[in-house]
């Protein structure tokens, strides 16, 4: 175990290349962060080596990010320190050996952004910068304040070690100083098609690189790591009901699973993540014709959807389609042979609102009565609202009653009944 004094002999180093935001990575030996103060720590010594291509010098660490959701300004930040300042830590210096990916998540647990944003950019990042190998010693620190919740198991796909956390660190002593052996800053972001900024409305990205190939090379080695080996036959096709138990819920569901099943003579399954574990949805979702959801962040797992299957996306009353498309983008993206569609409930008789549930959730009772009337009173959320807006959010979460004859049509206009026969 290396002490401060091989640290402070070695300094820190780095190695970096890509010459914006979008496309730079950098890899560290010797990096240190400082929990208390929140940055990471960059030691002077005279072995230090500075390298990076397309950028001069100590300017390839500005702007390196740590998380790839665009228009999220999480870059690294860092100090620069001497042998004489460190020494003031020496004895709350841990030193963590082997090699570290380091990234902050844009929101922790949440499913959408977990695939979008951390581990399909974590599996790319893994290809280009480290052999096959390599890839069972992979250690990953995650900069944040969250845990992992229940996906525990896909982290576990990507590193056998339980990632780090950084509240983890502060369970050490509040001055101490973690300084990696090596570390990789800057996830590879060839696969990211939608862009949540916190400054602008989502939308996808603009010519973004991402292919059915990136997609499908990402589930395939997921589901070789979760030991998902699915036989697929046409003669016992299936439809997938992505339920809602919480809120947001489709109030008739089950009166609409029947009609699907019935007008197409499909099987129809119903699977929610309060009642499923993430590795059993994805099995499932392997091998189905159709998925039928309200809109929300368990539609990514449509990715896993094999071709010549259909989308079919539920949008609560006053929530404009064309303004959240970060599935419809998806399912069209080159070579993905999905296909798409949706209903969106027009009727306000056909809505059930929770003004006095938790702000997070829609809540809108804490807000003046004539806010709370205008916000109730509004035919179509603007698609400058979005994230914590108190407008967006109300309308997100209400409850639907879905015209179940409406959603039918939709799905016999696209040819679903044909698709069933590919």
């Amino acid at each position: 175990m290396k002490n401060v004094s091989g640290v402070l002999f070695e300094g820190t180093s780095f190695n970096c290349t890509g010459n914006t935001p979008q496309n730079k990575t950098c890899h560290f030996r010797n990096l240190c962060y400082s929990y208390s103060a929140n940055v990471f720590v960059y030691i002077h010594s005279p072995n230090s080596e500075e390298l990076s291509i397309e950028v001069n010098g100590r300017e390839a660490l500005s702007l390196l990010p740590l998380t790839t959701a665009s228009g999220v300004n999480v870059y690294l930040r860092y100090i620069n320190v001497t042998r004489n300042q460190l020494h003031l830590y020496e004895d709350n210096f841990i030193f963590r050996p082997g090699k570290y990916i380091i990234y902050s998540r844009f929101v922790a647990n949440h499913v959408m952004f977990l695939f979008h944003n951390e581990l399909i950019p974590l599996y790319f990042t893994l290809l280009r910068h480290f052999d096959e190998s390599q890839f069972s010693s992979i250690k990953l620190f995650i900069k944040d304040e969250d845990d992992i919740k229940d996906f525990a198991v896909l982290y576990k796909k990507f590193s056998p070690h339980p990632p780090l956390l950084r509240y983890e660190l502060g369970l050490e002593l509040s001055e101490t100083v973690t300084c990696f052996q090596e570390a990789t800053i800057g996830l590879v972001r060839e696969s990211i098609w939608y862009q949540y900024g916190l400054k602008e409305p989502g939308r996808p990205l603009k010519d973004p690189s991402v292919t059915a190939g990136h997609i499908r090379q990402f589930t395939t080695f997921l589901k070789q790591k979760l030991e998902i080996e699915p036989y697929c036959s046409n003669a016992s096709a299936y439809g997938i009901l992505l339920s809602r138990k919480k809120n947001r819920l489709l109030l008739n569901e089950k009166e609409l699973q029947a009609a699907i099943s019935d007008e197409f003579q499909i099987k129809m399954i119903e699977l929610s993540l309060e009642h499923c574990s993430i590795s059993f949805i994805i099995e499932k979702i392997s091998c189905a014709k159709l998925v039928v959801g309200v809109h929300g962040a368990l539609l990514v797992v449509t990715m896993f959807l094999p071709p010549t299957s259909m989308v079919m996306e539920i949008f609560p009353y006053a929530v404009n389609p064309n303004h959240r498309t970060a599935y419809r983008t998806l399912t069209q993206l080159p070579g993905m042979d999905i296909m798409y569609g949706c209903w969106r409930n027009m009727d306000k008789t056909k809505t059930v609102t929770q003004p006095f549930v938790h702000p997070v959730h829609g809540g809108i009772s804490h807000l003046p009565p004539e806010e709370q009337e205008r916000i109730n009173n509004i035919t179509e959320v603007p698609h400058n609202k979005f994230g914590s807006d108190p407008e967006w959010r109300f309308h997100l979460f209400q409850d639907t009653i879905v015209d179940i004859p409406a959603v039918i049509d939709t799905m016999k206009d696209l040819g679903f009944e044909y698709l069933l026969k590919s």
